[in-house]
């Protein structure tokens, strides 16, 4: 499927549009509006900061890796996002992009933990309880922040990214790590 790009040069990113008949990247309350989760055009997010990015405030690594390959695409994902909307806050850019970057990344993160979810009852993960709990709590708290962001308190976006890199990298390393595992063994077990 052919792309195309168009420059948002007063702001330094690049907007990423589909060819015509693409189902859009950005469409409100469509599954498809993230990559994986349908007959979506591919765009990883809505706006790209690449090449602006100075240094990423957090780097993919093994360390990150759970085991199971959707989780850790995700997950690259999700990192993807928290660097563009830290590049996007320390390149002073203006609130209203700040702020879309903030919604895509509370967008894709729900979607994220909905897949993951539904991957705990599909497979009878005995921890899902506590997993969704993680889940609901974030989910609180950055809608909370997002909030606090569009009414007008700007300066709490310098404590955006790193809160939501603490929190990620935490989250993998042990609960969705242990979930990672817990994936793999029984998708293993189902091929055998």
């Amino acid at each position: 499927m052919r792309r195309h790009i168009m420059a948002a040069a007063d702001y330094g990113f690049t907007i990423q549009r589909c060819a015509p008949g693409a189902a859009p990247f950005r469409s409100v309350s469509r599954p498809d509006r993230f990559p994986g989760a349908g007959a979506g055009c591919g765009h990883r997010r809505l706006f790209s900061l690449e090449g602006n990015r100075q240094m990423a405030i957090l780097e993919w690594s093994d360390d990150l890796r759970v085991g199971f390959g959707p989780m850790d695409e995700e997950h690259k994902k999700l990192i993807d996002l928290i660097n563009d909307l830290d590049a996007a806050i320390s390149a002073g850019h203006a609130a209203d992009v700040i702020g879309g970057f903030l919604e895509d990344l509370i967008s894709y993160t729900v979607w994220h933990f909905r897949n993951e979810e539904g991957l705990m009852q599909q497979y009878g993960y005995p921890q899902a309880l506590s997993h969704r709990v993680q889940h609901v709590d974030l989910t609180e708290t950055a809608e909370d922040l997002q909030q606090r962001f569009l009414d007008g308190d700007h300066e709490l976006a310098d404590t955006l990214t790193p809160f939501l890199k603490t929190w990620l990298t935490d989250h993998i390393m042990g609960t969705d790590k242990a979930l990672g595992r817990f994936l793999a063994d029984k998708v293993e077990a189902a091929t055998a």
